[in-house]
């Protein structure tokens, strides 16, 4: 009876294996063994996702699906987490042509995306002599047009791509909430209002709220927009942009940097750049990075 109990679950097990791999998958418990080793390939992101095109109605509230009919003139970031909770994969188009885009001012870099004296810096800052006018990036509405702390005098644009650009800083404003405005198109003067410790400009790349960093879409050093589509990716409560023709490496128990630079012929400092990675290369296991080879 016991030979027969063995012989019985022995040929169980090999049914259940059998249709575990006919399913195309192993389970999360009981098989790590077999998985343990086994390098999985990154893809490129894939094709699915929400696909937004420059809205050409030039209607008074850009891409309102989008922002679920939000729309405020007096709160700078008026957008819930749960704007973004179904977001997963979004392709956008940020320009149909040339003639869509405007360097907001023409300058030197002075303080980078990311953290800074132990908070997050969601724009970039260029030095821009007083006074000297700033731009519209692209086209859309004026949103906001008022002094706010820490901003000092600033404009926000929501634009017919999707995206909103901040302008901060500002010593003057010259356009007002619900102007419709071109790619170019004057939107201030700079300054030094707000919490700022010279004349700058202040310059933010937000969708449904969340900052994108500006340098992964304008060069300033070039003065020119990077990427006429880009590829935004959700992961929790930020954006992470991709082009087509990124990978995404998933980060393994083991894997640093330099090793993961190597695997792909890249660089540690393009790595750095192109993922917003601290100073101190930390990353940690499970975690997505953009790769371009």
């Amino acid at each position: 009876m016991k030979a027969g109990k063995i012989i019985f679950r022995f040929l169980v097990s090999l049914v259940l294996i059998a249709l575990v791999f006919m399913a195309g998958e192993l389970p999360s418990a009981g098989f790590a063994d077999y998985t343990k080793g086994i390098k999985k390939v990154s893809d490129s992101i894939p094709d699915p996702g929400v696909f937004i095109v420059p809205d050409t109605h030039k209607t008074a509230f850009p891409m309102a699906y989008l922002y679920d009919n939000i729309w405020s003139t007096t709160d700078p970031s008026p957008y819930p987490l749960s704007l973004i909770e179904n977001d997963s994969i979004i392709h956008i188009r940020l320009v149909n042509d040339s003639s869509d885009f405007s360097m907001p001012g023409t300058g030197r870099l002075t303080s980078p995306y990311g953290w800074r004296d132990g908070r997050f810096h969601h724009g970039f800052d260029v030095s821009i002599n007083h006074g000297l006018p700033i731009y519209s990036a692209f086209s859309g509405v004026v949103r906001f047009a008022k002094y706010i702390y820490p901003y000092g005098r600033l404009v926000i644009v929501r634009h017919d791509n999707g995206l909103e650009t901040y302008y901060a800083h500002l010593s003057r404003i010259t356009v007002k909430s619900g102007q419709r405005i071109s790619a170019g198109d004057e939107v201030g003067k700079c300054g030094n209002t707000g919490r700022s410790e010279g004349t700058h400009l202040h310059f933010e790349i937000r969708f449904k709220g969340i900052s994108i960093n500006p340098a992964h879409l304008i060069s300033l050093k070039e003065n020119r927009l990077i990427h006429n589509e880009i590829v935004l990716r959700r992961i929790n409560e930020r954006y992470f942009l991709y082009t087509n023709g990124a990978i995404i490496h998933k980060v393994r128990k083991g894997d640093y940097l330099h090793k993961i630079a190597c695997e792909y012929g890249t660089t540690v400092k393009k790595i750095k750049e192109c993922n917003d990675i601290p100073k101190s290369g930390y990353i940690k296991v499970g975690q997505l990075i953009s790769i371009y080879p």
